[in-house]
């Protein structure tokens, strides 16, 4: 009986521990991720996102031989595991750029060229 026990508390502490982690805007606030695999045709070691709050991320880009630079800030959204990414233009409306994938410690975003972009938490 015992043995039956302690193989249900297991089970449920597995279970527990391997559901993936959801992400929210507040989670998400202070944290950086990173993709290294970015196809341009400047040579770019790794672009990232940093979510500087709930409402708005930057995207920085690192070019070879250079510091990194903040290249565009943008408004997001998080509904539980879609990210997007959108720009405020000129005459205050709202853009789409991108919608993203979120899943564990990774978030994925297709190119133009539809391409998968992954970005890890850094």
């Amino acid at each position: 009986m015992k043995k039956i026990i302690y193989l249900a508390v297991f089970l449920m502490a597995l279970t527990t521990t391997s559901c993936t982690k959801e992400w929210t805007a507040k989670k998400l606030t202070n944290t950086t991720w990173r993709c290294s695999d970015i196809k341009d045709a400047t040579p770019i070691e790794y672009g990232e996102l940093r979510f500087v709050s709930e409402t708005s991320v930057e995207y920085w880009l690192k070019y070879q031989d250079a510091s990194p630079e903040m290249e565009v800030t943008m408004l997001y959204t998080i509904d539980k595991k879609t990210i997007t990414l959108k720009i405020k233009k000129e005459d205050d409306t709202i853009e789409v750029v991108d919608e993203g994938v979120i899943e564990g410690n990774s978030m994925t975003f297709l190119d133009e060229n539809e391409e998968p972009m992954v970005f890890t938490k850094q």
